[in-house]
């Protein structure tokens, strides 16, 4: 007999014992009566509130990751990358810089060396927009189309504070609906 078959009537005469103790109980020769039992579906509005349980480190994790894909893919031009991650008004300024590069046969270098801070500065809208702040090490290098540098140094390390809003669509997806962005060179 194997290990599984020992399990199997192991649980068989479990749930039998159970059975019949609950039958013993009722203390008569009574048949044990069927319980009639509803299973009510859950409406959208409870599985979504199941859903919503907000965690800050899991929040700032996916908006650090964000944050190093978006700028990016701004570095890089990637417009359709973008458009998917930023709210339109968001979006159309970051595609007027693209524009303006590409316009001037201009390309930017984006190094991002390390983010030394992220924290939440504010939620709002039971948590549907929050404002992050990232305090970060970066290396931008405007270059023309020769490649020479423009604006920035291969050797200088900007620490960037970028204050950005993201915003929680009806499909559960975050965007960036604001940003801001300050500079100081080391």
């Amino acid at each position: 007999m194997s290990l599984e078959q020992v399990g199997l009537i192991l649980i068989i005469i479990f749930f039998g014992w159970r059975l019949f103790s609950a039958i013993a109980q009722e203390g008569d020769k009574r048949t044990p009566q069927l319980v009639n039992v509803v299973i009510k579906k859950p409406t959208s509005k409870q599985i979504a509130e199941s859903k919503e349980v907000w965690n800050d480190d899991e929040f700032l994790t996916g908006a650090k990751i964000a944050f190093h894909m978006i700028s990016s893919a701004f570095a890089q031009g990637k417009k359709k990358e973008l458009k998917i991650m930023l709210a339109p008004d968001v979006y159309s300024t970051f595609l007027e810089d693209i524009e303006k590069r590409e316009a001037q046969k201009q390309s930017l270098d984006f190094s991002l060396i390390c983010v030394n801070s992220v924290k939440i500065l504010k939620k709002a809208e039971a948590a549907k927009e929050v404002t992050v702040q990232f305090i970060s090490e970066q290396i931008n290098i405007l270059k023309d189309e020769h490649g020479s540098a423009i604006e920035g140094d291969p050797m200088s390390v900007a620490t960037m504070q970028d204050t950005w809003t993201f915003r929680k669509k009806k499909n559960d997806t975050w965007i960036v609906c604001a940003t801001k962005s300050e500079a100081t060179h080391a």
